[in-house]
């Protein structure tokens, strides 16, 4: 049996596109099954233009390459070892999605200037399909284990080990111990895999972490717009327990008043535990770009402001 905390679980998959192999639990049968896509898109590698973009997967029973190819980067115009190393992990988590959790994926790029293209070919060792042994999601409180607040299970005993839908899962956790207040939950699952087997154990202790207040907003990248204004948009205020719901929905009234192209909302360190800092940063719209009401630029306001007015 292999024990890996989550994420250093999906780090040490991930190693096999970005590092060439990371270390599997046990040696995996590779297939000699192929399918090559030739693509006639411009696309450029080291500096020199290629007409023509082929990619290659070999080792593929299972994936259906046309489908993986719609979320490859490499298709955007431009190969690099980074855009590829990339795309080896959207592979790669379609395995993971998939039951495959030992999947592997290494990549090559080669440049042919007589043929005019640039090949891209992603090698695949497949693995087995994992089902999922036990689950269990909790919280210690008092010395005794009682469900984590928010857990609705995607994942049954018995089922395939589908990555995404654990994640959503535990997203879900995580976003109800925020909106309680709780900014520093922490949800992370352990996954113990039985190679043998081809069964995997999940545990997920949930710990709370402080109780965590607004010590202080801050407003930045405004220059045409008051800082009053957007502060009467948003829904939180200093003094206030931290809410994801309140920073998302707060970020969703400033959209609506058509007067920003974004909004970033970021949390940071109080001075003491239990204190954030929620900084909000603006990038205005040029005014060429602002509603008219009334043969001027005004604001359109599509919610109550936060004081009822």
């Amino acid at each position: 049996m292999h024990r890996w905390p989550f994420f250093a679980f999906l780090a040490a998959a991930s190693l096999s596109s970005a590092c060439g192999g990371a270390p599997a639990p046990r040696p995996l049968p590779v297939t000699q099954a192929s399918e090559e896509l030739v693509l006639p898109r411009r696309t450029s590698h080291e500096g020199h233009a290629y007409a023509r973009l082929v990619l290659r997967f070999i080792g593929i029973e299972h994936a259906p390459a046309r489908e993986l190819v719609r979320d490859m980067l490499v298709t955007h115009g431009l190969v690099d070892q980074a855009t590829v190393d990339r795309d080896g992990l959207v592979i790669l988590g379609w395995y993971m999605d998939h039951g495959r959790i030992e999947a592997r994926v290494t990549n090559e790029v080669t440049a042919d200037r007589a043929a005019d293209r640039v090949t891209v070919t992603f090698r695949v060792h497949e693995g087995e399909i994992f089902r999922v042994r036990a689950l269990d999601v909790y919280e210690a409180l008092d010395g005794k284990r009682a469900p984590a607040l928010g857990w609705v299970p995607k994942l049954r005993p018995g089922d395939i080990f589908r990555r995404m839908e654990l994640i959503t899962s535990l997203d879900a956790v995580r976003t109800t111990y925020h909106d309680l207040g709780y900014a520093y939950a922490d949800v992370v699952p352990k996954i113990v895999t039985d190679s043998a087997a081809h069964q995997v154990s999940i545990e997920v202790p949930v710990a709370r972490g402080p109780l965590t207040f607004i010590e202080r907003v801050r407003i930045a990248g405004h220059h045409a717009t008051s800082e009053a204004t957007i502060r009467g948009e948003l829904l939180f205020k200093e003094g206030d327990r931290y809410s994801d719901k309140a920073l998302l929905d707060s970020k969703q009234r400033l959209l609506d008043t058509e007067w920003f192209e974004s909004i970033a909302l970021s949390m940071t360190d109080g001075s003491a535990v239990g204190k954030v800092v929620i900084s909000v940063e603006v990038t205005e719209r040029p005014a060429s770009k602002l509603p008219k009401v009334a043969g001027r630029a005004t604001p359109t306001i599509a919610h109550p402001r936060a004081d009822g007015s």
